[in-house]
C-alpha cells in the first residue's frame, strides 16, 4: 500500500484483487491496518521498518560535497546541494501508465546514488544556472533499467512538475544531459500552464499540420515540436559547456553532441518560428532561441566531430523522408513512363513538394548517430547488435564505402527492401565523384527513388538497378520537397 511522499506498507495478501486499509498518524507514528496485518512506522518513519519501505531520499552535493541517504525527510538541500527522491514506490512515478512498487537492490541504489551525485557535480560546474533551478524544482527521479547503449529513455509528464523517469545511463555525462533535457520539459510544462505557446488545431476538423522533428522517428504536431525544441536546446547548451571541461577521452563525444544538437535545434526553429499558430508568447520564446542558435552556430567545433555530426543529421533526415514523404502519384507515373522510354532525365513534376503520409512502421532512424557514438566513445566495442542497424550500416560506419554500397544495393534489389537503405546508399556513394548526382538525390530526396522503384515493381514485377535509377533521378530538378 503506497502512501505518496512517505513510503509503502506491505500488507498480507488477500483473495480479492483490492482491499481497504486504515491509516492513523499520531505522535509522529504511522499505523496502517489491513484485514490481516498492521504495519507501524515511526517515530522516524523515513527509515525502513518491518513491513514498511520508506521513500528513499538522496542528498547530493551540499556544503560537505558528498552524497548520501537523507534520513531526515527534509525536502530541501543546503548550500549548493540537492535533496532528491529516488522513487521506487509511488504507482504514478512512471509515465504514461502507473506501475507497482519496484524496490532497488542495495547495489542498484548505490549505483544510482553515485551516478546522481557525480552528475550533480557536473551540473554545478558546467551548468550552474540549470543546477540552481533544479535544486529548487527537481523533486524526484524514478529509475528504470538500462536500455540499449547510447539510447537512454527518459520521460517527464506535463502535470507532474519536478518528476522525472529515466533509465540507467551509460555514463555520468549522459545522465547530466538527461536531467537537463527533462527539466527543460518541466519548465516548459509550467510555462504552458500559465500561457499557451500555440493555438489549438482548427476546430473545423482540418488535419493538424505535422513537421519533421530531428529527435523523433515520427512526424510531430507544432505543440510537440515546441517541446522538443526547448528540451534539445537545453541539451545543446549542456554539451556546449561540458565539451570544454570534459576529460580528453570524452571531449570528442561532447563536441559531437554539441555540433549535432545545435544544428538540429537551429534548423527546426527556422522551420516554425514564424508559424501562424504561434501565440505571442510562443513567438517570443522561439525568437530568443533563434538568437541563441545563431551564436552557437558561429562557435568552432573540431573538424572531425563537426563533419560526423553533419553526416548523421543528414542521414536521419533522409531516412525520415524516405518513410514519411510521398511524391504526387501522377508525377511518379510520369517518371516511370520516362524511365521506361529511356528519357535523358525525369520530369520536372517529380521535384514538386511531396505529401507527408505518416508511416507507423519506422523505428531507429537514429542508427547512424548511435554508431557514431560507438566510434567516438568506445571504438573497440562491437556495435553489431545496435537495434535498427544492418551489415551495410556497419560497413558505412567503418568507412568501407565500397562494401556498404554493395550491401545496400543487395538490400534494395531483394525482397522487402527497407526504405532507409536508399539514404544509406546515398551516403555510400558520396565518395565517388562519378555518382555525385545519385548521391545528392538519395541524401536529399530519397522518397523519389523509393516511389519510382515501387511503381516500376508494381508495373513490371522487376526492380531497376538502384544506383542507375538514382543517377537518372539525380539529373532532374532539386526543388524543395
Amino acid at each position: 500500500m503506497p502512501l505518496p511522499t512517505l513510503g509503502c506498507a506491505v500488507l498480507a495478501d488477500t483473495a480479492e484483487p483490492w482491499g481497504t486499509a486504515q491509516v492513523d498518524a499520531r505522535d509522529g507514528r504511522l499505523r496502517i491496518t489491513g484485514r490481516r496485518q498492521t504495519v507501524t512506522a515511526g517515530p522516524q518513519w523515513s527509515r525502513a521498518a518491518p513491513g514498511w519501505h520508506a521513500v528513499r531520499r538522496l542528498e547530493l552535493g551540499g556544503t560537505g560535497g558528498t552524497g548520501g541517504t537523507d534520513d531526515t525527510g527534509g525536502a530541501g538541500g543546503t548550500g549548493s546541494g540537492k535533496s532528491l527522491v529516488l522513487d521506487e514506490l509511488d504507482p504514478y512515478r512512471t509515465f504514461p501508465y502507473p506501475s507497482p512498487p519496484h524496490l532497488l537492490s542495495t547495489a542498484e541504489a548505490r549505483t544510482w546514488q553515485d551516478l546522481l551525485r557525480d552528475a550533480w557535480e557536473i551540473l554545478r560546474r558546467d551548468e550552474p544556472e540549470s543546477a540552481e533551478a533544479m535544486r529548487a524544482g527537481l523533486m524526484s527521479l524514478a529509475p528504470t533499467p538500462a536500455r540499449e547503449r547510447y539510447r537512454p529513455h527518459s520521460v517527464t509528464a506535463g502535470d507532474a512538475f519536478g518528476g522525472v523517469m529515466a533509465s540507467r545511463p551509460d555514463d555520468v555525462a549522459q545522465l547530466a544531459a538527461t536531467l537537463v533535457h527533462e527539466f527543460q520539459h518541466t519548465k516548459l510544462g509550467g510555462l504552458i500552464h500559465l500561457g499557451p505557446l500555440s493555438t489549438p488545431p482548427d476546430p473545423q476538423g482540418a488535419r493538424e499540420q505535422l513537421f519533421y522533428a530531428p529527435w523523433r522517428d515520427d512526424p510531430r504536431p507544432l505543440s510537440g515540436l515546441l517541446q522538443g525544441i526547448y528540451a534539445f536546446a537545453g541539451v545543446a547548451r549542456f554539451w556546449r559547456a561540458h565539451r570544454h571541461a570534459a576529460e580528453a577521452a570524452q571531449a570528442p563525444m561532447a563536441h559531437f553532441e554539441f555540433a549535432l544538437w545545435r544544428a538540429q535545434v537551429a534548423s527546426t526553429v527556422e522551420l516554425v518560428h514564424r508559424h501562424e499558430h504561434l501565440t505571442p508568447l510562443g513567438r517570443r520564446l522561439l525568437g530568443a532561441l533563434r538568437g541563441r542558435c545563431v551564436e552557437w552556430m558561429a562557435e568552432p567545433v573540431p573538424a572531425a566531430e563537426l563533419a560526423l555530426a553533419q553526416e548523421v543529421a543528414a542521414d536521419h533526415r533522409a531516412r525520415w523522408r524516405a518513410h514519411h514523404l510521398r511524391p504526387e502519384a501522377s508525377a511518379v507515373e510520369e517518371a516511370l513512363r520516362a524511365w521506361r522510354r529511356g528519357d535523358a532525365r525525369p520530369p520536372a513534376a517529380l521535384a514538386a513538394r511531396p505529401e507527408l503520409v505518416p508511416d507507423a512502421e519506422p523505428r531507429y532512424l537514429d542508427t547512424a548517430a548511435v554508431l557514431a557514438r560507438y566510434r567516438l566513445g568506445d571504438p573497440s566495442a562491437d556495435p553489431s547488435d545496435v537495434e535498427g542497424s544492418c551489415v551495410a550500416d556497419l560497413l558505412l560506419a567503418r568507412g568501407d564505402l565500397d562494401g556498404a554500397r554493395d550491401a545496400f544495393v543487395a538490400q534494395l534489389t531483394g525482397k522487402e527492401a527497407p526504405f532507409a537503405a536508399w539514404a544509406g546508399l546515398g551516403r555510400a556513394l558520396a565518395g565517388m565523384p562519378e555518382q555525385r548526382d545519385a548521391s545528392r538525390l538519395l541524401c536529399h530526396f530519397p522518397e523519389r527513388a523509393c516511389a519510382v522503384q515501387s511503381a516500376l515493381e508494381r508495373a513490371t514485377g522487376q526492380r531497376a538497378d538502384p544506383v542507375e535509377l538514382a543517377r537518372w533521378l539525380g539529373r532532374g530538378g532539386a526543388a524543395e520537397g
